[in-house]
């Protein structure tokens, strides 16, 4: 059988890796010593060269577990692969990474845009399908598992934090009630739905009765007729002009 060259020329059952039993080894020997010997140290090693951004990018051809891929086109594929190779993506530019059953386990089951010094790693499942297992975003002091993370940069600690910037979400709630904003609310709606004006606090004219439970005026109490008794005096008494003085009972 042939010298393997790659991890993928290897198989997990022994019995299925050459040389057999039966080959006679003595001319190749030594071959089989260095490229397992080779094998096994590119699984821990940094590929000799980079890998340019494409639509299909094979980085299970690189010649070693952790690559470098260059420039900024969309990534539509990680190549062919095989079952279990895993890689270690190194991005020095900003490509979009497209979700599909080609490249899954992206943050939220979306396209991926990456910024440019942050580090992936995949896992082939099968042929030409791959998983993120792991996401290091520029601005963080660890990586997160694929699901998590979105635009580069530090994220919001939700622990409780303090950002800068506007931030765009579909919705927002608290205890499970929707917030108002303006693209949901209207105050001028909501005003009119009173069925009345209301009286502004900071000064306004008002028609009509008003009735109330008690007024005080600087702490004072109002008098009125439910809680003063009415004296008749005599038209001379100061008290009132038509003779009629309240008092406090």
């Amino acid at each position: 059988m042939p010298v393997p060259t790659s991890m993928q020329d290897l198989s997990a059952a022994a019995a299925s890796n050459s040389p057999q039993g039966s080959e006679n080894v003595a001319p190749n020997l030594d071959n089989y010593l260095r490229s397992h010997a080779a094998i096994l140290r590119q699984t821990y090693s940094l590929a000799s060269s980079s890998i340019a951004s494409a639509s299909t990018v094979d980085v299970a051809s690189a010649d070693g577990e952790s690559v470098q891929v260059t420039g900024s086109s969309t990534i539509n594929s990680l190549g062919t692969g095989f079952a279990g190779c895993l890689r270690e993506i190194r991005f020095s530019g900003s490509p979009t990474l497209v979700s599909s059953g080609s490249i899954a386990g992206l943050p939220s089951g979306e396209n991926l845009v990456i910024t440019a010094g942050e580090v992936a790693v995949f896992r082939c499942v099968g042929s030409g399908q791959w998983r993120m297992v792991s996401l290091s975003r520029v601005g963080t002091s660890s990586g997160g598992g694929g699901g998590g993370g979105g635009g580069g940069g530090d994220y919001v600690l939700r622990s409780g934090d303090t950002m800068t910037g506007s931030l765009s979400v579909p919705g927002l709630s608290v205890a499970g009630n929707s917030v108002w904003h303006s693209g949901n609310f209207s105050p001028s709606s909501k005003q009119d739905s009173l069925g009345f004006t209301p009286v502004n606090k900071a000064g306004d004219t008002m028609t009509g009765s008003l009735s109330a439970t008690g007024f005080s005026v600087g702490g004072n109490q109002v008098w009125h007729a439910g809680n003063s008794a009415r004296v008749i005096v005599s038209a001379t008494d100061p008290g009132g002009a038509d003779g009629t003085v309240w008092v406090q009972p």
